[in-house]
């Protein structure tokens, strides 16, 4: 599925081309890139006008969808210009963050577009005629596609709780905080009015002083 540096038949038609910033592997970090996706195979540069790519994807059978949320190691980005790619033989999906959403959804449709399975053309088995051989080779990669797709919703959940968790964490700081501002209000009301009821005191005690000195 990778192949690291070759640039490959660059004759070939762009069939589209664009600046994002992948996020892949064990670091949640986000790296700006310069992707074109041109023959089946996304070429991923780490600058614009690069000859070689530090990475050439094939996209054939890969899954790719939208990413409502991106949950990280302790927050969760929750625009909608992102997108994942996951295919047989890639590990751990690769997202990719676009600089809108409408050039996200674009991205995503042109590879949805180019990543269907290839024609199969393969001489028939002894004893096996064209049309069963074929049959059986589409079959094959049906079950592969429909295991690698059940692997990326995994995936997808698995980003959906982590987001729940977030959240549930976020909002039991925010009503802890909330509860410790509303006691430390409570103090202070409470030490106002002590304060208001000791200088009433105060007075009453100064009249009744004054009273006496008079009489």
């Amino acid at each position: 599925f990778f192949s690291v540096g070759g640039g490959g038949n660059m004759a070939e038609t762009v069939v589209k081309e664009g600046h994002v910033q992948l996020r892949g592997g064990v670091i949640p970090i986000f790296k700006k890139k310069y992707i074109k996706l041109q023959s089946g195979k996304l070429h991923i540069y780490k600058n614009q006008g690069d000859t070689t790519p530090q990475m050439v994807c094939d996209i054939i059978m890969c899954q790719v969808k939208a990413m409502k949320s991106v949950a990280l190691n302790s927050f969760t980005s929750r625009d909608e210009r992102s997108f994942s790619l996951l295919g047989p033989k890639v590990p751990k999906q690769m997202i990719f963050k676009c600089e809108s959403s409408s050039s996200c959804m674009d991205w995503i449709q042109c590879l949805k577009t180019n990543c269907g399975l290839p024609t199969l053309s393969i001489p028939a088995r002894p004893g096996e005629d064209v049309a069963s051989q074929r049959s059986d080779d589409e079959k094959r990669q049906k079950e592969q596609g429909d295991e690698w797709r059940m692997k990326e919703e995994q995936d997808v959940l698995k980003n959906e709780i982590l987001e729940k968790l977030e959240r549930l964490k976020r909002e039991e700081e925010e009503e802890d905080s909330n509860k410790e501002g509303k006691e430390q209000e409570g103090l202070q009301k409470d030490e106002e009015e002590a304060r208001l009821q000791k200088e009433h005191q105060d007075k009453l005690q100064q009249e009744t002083l004054l009273k006496e000195e008079e009489e």
